[in-house]
């Protein structure tokens, strides 16, 4: 366990911003991003062979929201001083169904405070 994810489009918003904490739910983050990539057949953010942290973390912004302004991530060494504003979103796969989207919701929040756990996730209904 180390916090250089190799794969960048798989690395959580807390790696990319600058935290050393490496904790689980940098590992459902990563579960989201293949999730999602198995669901639409490429990369959610970003490419595999590697892409700009900035230019990941606004992928990660605009398709999954900004961070609120009292989320400790920024606080962050690395969280842009300049970041857009995004709102939260309500969709993030077109060709998934509602309570798919939810449980992708749920392991790709931006804070890992709110992410999924594995065990919670494992009763979600998507998997009914």
């Amino acid at each position: 366990m180390e916090n250089e994810v190799t794969s960048i489009p798989f690395r959580a918003p807390e790696l990319l911003l600058g935290s050393n904490d490496y904790g689980k739910p940098i590992d459902i983050w990563a579960v989201g991003c293949i999730f999602a990539e198995v669901m639409e057949g490429k990369s959610l953010f970003g490419s595999k062979d590697g892409s700009d942290t900035d230019i990941i973390l606004l992928e990660i912004f605009s398709k999954l929201g900004t961070p609120r302004q009292q989320s400790w991530l920024c606080s962050l060494s690395n969280f842009p001083n300049d970041v857009h504003q995004y709102p939260e979103a309500s969709e993030i796969l077109p060709n998934l169904d509602a309570v798919g989207n939810d449980l992708i919701k749920k392991m790709l929040a931006v804070d890992p405070l709110e992410r999924i756990t594995a065990g919670d996730a494992l009763k979600h209904p998507y998997f009914k």
